[in-house]
């Protein structure tokens, strides 16, 4: 139920600390700055919009029944909750309920290893099919959007009937869900495969095309924010690349010893104190909120294992049909 009176609570809230940012000079008045507040004012409104949101749940919906078709039996199937649009509204969006614990509840992280990351791969995954596959990326990634269910399949058993539970990754609300012109797909994927495979001159073609890097940008821009944009993808890298320091015995990704988050925070805090920062783009921003909720997800289950061959899956079939 939408709270009365939301929207001015999100106008007066926002001016509030836009008011405070800006006397403490942590931001810079001017143009940009002024295009970029805009963008994010109106990502907000977006993300108290019922309609929008209803609509956005069954896109999404399709989209994962979609894929747990196509993936036959998945080790972690996805789930979204059905609208009910006979008693929503503007103010009400009715949902099934779907039940589930949180994944810092003690029933998830008391789950053995190989099931903490099987649910790790499963969020994993799940930003690269809404990346790779989808035109739709739910860029709020807060950790009460998603319910856990530890079924049989995680418990190595077959399930015995269709009443059976299956582990399931249930995800809810879809109101910061972003949706992609094709070229901007295109140019996120560029950057993204880019960065990965050290192809410096594509990752900063695609950077510019999605106006993340001004065109005229100065050498040390480009090298900084290139810089930012393949040290956070650091856990998608080519296990031969990865820090030792972070592997454990298996020579698999520890995420959580990582701290790639806090890591790459104190890199961009160091970068916007520099002369060559420039405001990053309100999809930047939503894009980098999104791969930071998903990687402190997965580092939270204290799973162990390598995200190169599920990005490298999806990277390969975008070059194929590219």
């Amino acid at each position: 139920i939408k709270y009365p009176g939301l929207d001015e609570v999100i106008d007066n809230d926002f001016d509030a600390v836009v008011r405070m940012l800006t006397l403490a000079r942590w931001l810079k008045a001017g143009r940009d700055l002024d295009s970029w507040l805009a963008a994010m004012r109106e990502q907000l409104h977006r993300e108290a919009d019922y309609q929008r949101e209803a609509a956005m749940t069954e896109l999404m919906r399709a989209n994962i029944d979609e894929f747990n078709i196509a993936s036959a039996n998945p080790l972690v199937a996805f789930a979204v909750p059905k609208t009910h649009s006979r008693y929503s509204g503007d103010h009400v969006l009715a949902l099934d309920y779907i039940d589930g614990y949180n994944v810092t509840d003690e029933p998830i992280t008391a789950l053995s290893q190989a099931q903490r990351n099987a649910f790790g791969k499963a969020m994993l995954e799940l930003f690269f099919l809404e990346v790779f596959a989808w035109d739709a990326l739910q860029s709020d990634p807060n950790f009460g959007n998603y319910l856990l269910q530890a079924g049989e399949s995680l418990a190595g058993k077959t399930p015995t009937d269709e009443t059976a539970k299956k582990a399931t990754l249930a995800l809810l609300d879809f109101g910061s869900v972003i949706q992609f012109q094709s070229e901007e797909l295109e140019a996120l994927r560029q950057v993204i495969a880019g960065g990965l495979e050290e192809q410096d001159e594509s990752l900063v073609d695609g950077l510019k095309k999605l106006g993340w890097l001004k065109s005229d940008a100065s050498k040390e821009a480009v090298e900084s924010f290139a810089g930012f944009c393949k040290q956070i993808l650091e856990p998608l890298r080519e296990p031969a690349s990865l820090p030792k320091e972070f592997l454990n015995d298996n020579g698999e990704y520890h995420w959580a010893n990582s701290r790639l988050i806090q890591r790459a925070g104190k890199a961009g805090a160091k970068k916007a104190a520099s002369r060559h920062f420039a405001t990053p783009s309100k999809d930047f921003i939503l894009i980098a909120r999104k791969l930071a909720g998903v990687f402190t997800f997965i580092a939270v289950l204290d799973a162990e294992f390598n995200g190169y061959e599920i990005a490298q899956k999806y990277i390969a079939r975008w070059r194929k049909g590219a």
